[in-house]
C-alpha cells in the first residue's frame, strides 16, 4: 500500500523543461503550417487557368487546397503515460 505523501506527489507531474519544449515545438509546428499554406497558397495562384486545369483543380479550390496542405505533416506530441 503506499500513500501519496508530498515526497511521492511531485513524481508524476513532468519537469518544466519538458512541458516548455512540448509548447515550442508545438508553436514551431504552427508556423510551419502556416508557411506552408501560404506558399502553396501563393504557387497555386500564380498558375495559369489552363494549367491548373490540367493537374484537375480550379481557382476556386486554390483556398481549400491551400488549408488542408499541411494537416498532414502534424508534428507528433509524446503522449502522458497510462
Amino acid at each position: 500500500m503506499t500513500f501519496n505523501t508530498s515526497a511521492t506527489a511531485g513524481h508524476d507531474q513532468k519537469p518544466l523543461r519538458e512541458t516548455f519544449m512540448v509548447v515550442a515545438l508545438w508553436l514551431w509546428q504552427i508556423f510551419i503550417d502556416a508557411m506552408t499554406r501560404r506558399r502553396t497558397y501563393a504557387a497555386l495562384s500564380a498558375l495559369d487557368d489552363h494549367l491548373l486545369k490540367d493537374i484537375g483543380i480550379s481557382r476556386s479550390e486554390i483556398d481549400h487546397i491551400s488549408r488542408s496542405v499541411a494537416t498532414g505533416s502534424r508534428l507528433l506530441l509524446p503522449q502522458a503515460p497510462r
